[in-house]
């Protein structure tokens, strides 16, 4: 909202506060685990400081759009495990660019200039669910049903 201009406020300032929280987040769940093995803390150390200035390197001086994109991918990054909100981001920005696994090159879900970023070997470019299937059951049962549905290419409301 802020990108948007809709709210007051620093995007960037926000980006930096909700990694950081991140990676405190990841912190409490490792100490809350009760593991004997030694896991380091994250918050705080010189690697999470590095990933966190290149975040922010990316994100400075781009586009709204690329913006929109460190923003959705950072938010991908730390939602792991949150299907639904993850896929309703996908559906809604098209960010993160996931990578095709079946792909030949070097793919990265945020190109920071490490690796080489092609869209053709991204999911954007080939058959993406827009919605799910009809449950079988409704079809069975109702008689007024419509046919089973193809989700790549069945459209909701908000893609018209």
């Amino acid at each position: 909202m802020i990108l948007e201009g809709l709210i007051a406020g620093s995007a960037k300032d926000k980006l930096e506060e909700a990694m950081e929280a991140s990676f405190r987040q990841v912190d409490e769940v490792v100490a809350g685990t009760g593991t004997t093995q030694e896991v380091p803390v994250l918050t705080g150390s010189e690697e999470v400081a590095n990933y966190i200035g290149a975040v922010l390197a990316s994100f400075e001086g781009a586009s709204a759009e690329r913006q929109l994109e460190v923003i959705i991918t950072q938010k991908w990054v730390s939602t792991f495990g949150d299907p639904v909100d993850q896929y309703a981001d996908l559906r809604r920005t098209g960010y993160p660019r996931i990578p095709n696994p079946n792909a030949s090159g070097n793919e990265y879900q945020l190109d920071m200039g490490d690796f080489p970023l092609n869209p053709n070997f991204t999911v954007q470019n080939n058959e993406f669910p827009k919605s799910l299937f009809w449950p079988q059951n409704e079809l069975n049962l109702n008689q007024n049903a419509p046919a089973q549905k193809t989700p790549a290419n069945y459209t909701i409301f908000w893609d018209n």
